[in-house]
C-alpha cells in the first residue's frame, strides 16, 4: 500500500493532462457482480483497485456477457465522474497509442475511487437472453483513501438533486 501511495502522490503532479474530462458524459463498467447487496441506493463506496471502464456502453454490455457465459444476470456500473475542487484526478483516459484494444476506448478508475449510488434499475435484455441490473454511480471526489492521516473529519455531501438545472453537468 506504502508503494501505491507514493505512486499517486507523485502521479498527481501529471496525471490531470491524461484524465477523462467530459463529466456530462458516464464511462461504463460490466461485470458479473455477485455483491448487488454493497451497491443500495445512496450508499457509498469506494473500488480498491484500478478499475477499467469505457466510454462505449455497447464495450461494457459485452463485458458483462462474456463475464461469465451462460449467466442469466449481470451488471453494468454507469459511473459519472466529477471535477475535483484540487485540479486533482482519479481517473486515466487511455489514448489509442497506450491501448492494446483500441476499439475499448478506455477511461482507467485509480484506485479506491469513491462513489455514491444514484440509481439501480433492471434492465431485460432479451436478445441476449439475461436481465441486467444498470448501477448510476456518482464520483465523490477529493477523498484521498490513501492518503495516511490522524484523523478523519470530513463531511460527505451528495446532493440529492444532482440533476438539477445548476448541476446541469451531471446530465
Amino acid at each position: 500500500m506504502r508503494y501505491l501511495a507514493a505512486f499517486m502522490l507523485a502521479a498527481e503532479r501529471t496525471m490531470m493532462q491524461y484524465a477523462y474530462k467530459r463529466y456530462d458524459q458516464p464511462v461504463y463498467r460490466g461485470t458479473k457482480c455477485s455483491n448487488l447487496e454493497n451497491y443500495n441506493l445512496w450508499s457509498v463506496g469506494f473500488w480498491p483497485a484500478f478499475s477499467s471502464t469505457s466510454k462505449n456502453f455497447s464495450v461494457a454490455e459485452n463485458f458483462m456477457v462474456k463475464s461469465e457465459p451462460g449467466a442469466t444476470s449481470g451488471v453494468i456500473f454507469e459511473v459519472y465522474l466529477s471535477l475535483s475542487s484540487t485540479g486533482q484526478t482519479t481517473n486515466i483516459e487511455v489514448s489509442e497509442t497506450w491501448a492494446s484494444v483500441k476499439k475499448e476506448q478506455e477511461v482507467l478508475l485509480l484506485p479506491f475511487f469513491t462513489f455514491i449510488v444514484a440509481r439501480r434499475e433492471v434492465i431485460q435484455k432479451p436478445t441476449y437472453g439475461l436481465s441486467y441490473h444498470k448501477i448510476t454511480l456518482v464520483e465523490i471526489p477529493n477523498q484521498k483513501l490513501l492518503q495516511q492521516r490522524p484523523e478523519t473529519r470530513k463531511l460527505i455531501w451528495a446532493d440529492l438533486n444532482m440533476r438539477s438545472p445548476e448541476n446541469a453537468f451531471h446530465k
